[in-house]
């Protein structure tokens, strides 16, 4: 009866450890590329990537089956990007926009399949840009400048700042959209 009993525990174990690699297996790359997308930095995208598969792998037992598994391991990596970027003093900005995470991370597998086709459509919207703006966007998010010294550089305000990077994020947003229409027509 012991053997049996023990025998069954080691079969459940065993299909719960073959569940949970397939799933994660399954979304792996789409894991790898939402990381690479708030931490560019290769090597730090792979340890967040590590350190997501280990904490998906302790609170597996969490997980709810009847939900994709794909956004919760982007919550999770998420929260680990935060964790790995507060340790290392590097912060991106794109970490501290809480609304377009949560937009990337609900959207799930569609975001996830073409972040390599929205980076390169973003690369080529970007170079489309006026060179003060293409300045703009690299002073804010690329050297993390403030946006005081921003407006210094550019002789206008603060809001000034604020309303030229909204103006340029929507022209980047219209721009990729077309570029995935022109895409998808083709």
């Amino acid at each position: 009866m012991k053997y049996e009993a023990d025998h069954e525990e080691r079969s459940a174990e065993t299909r719960s450890r073959s569940d949970f690699l397939a799933r994660f297996l399954e979304i792996e790359t789409s894991l790898y590329r939402y990381v690479c997308a708030v931490a560019p930095v290769p090597q730090d995208a792979r340890d967040i990537v590590q350190e997501t598969a280990l904490a998906l792998w302790e609170h597996d037992d969490r997980y709810d089956p009847s939900r994709p598994f794909l956004p919760w391991a982007l919550r999770v990596a998420r929260n680990k990007a935060r964790q790995h970027a507060e340790k290392a003093g590097r912060f991106p900005r794109l970490l501290e926009d809480e609304a377009l995470l949560d937009l990337i991370v609900s959207e799930g597998e569609e975001f996830a399949g073409g972040a390599g086709d929205r980076r390169a459509y973003l690369q080529k919207c970007l170079e489309k840009l006026q060179p003060v703006h293409f300045q703009l966007i690299r002073g804010y998010y690329w050297q993390r400048k403030q946006v005081e010294p921003l407006a210094d550089e550019m002789n206008t305000t603060m809001e000034g700042i604020y309303k030229r990077l909204q103006r340029i994020r929507g022209q980047l947003a219209k721009c990729i959209r077309m570029q995935e229409q022109k895409e998808a027509s083709s």
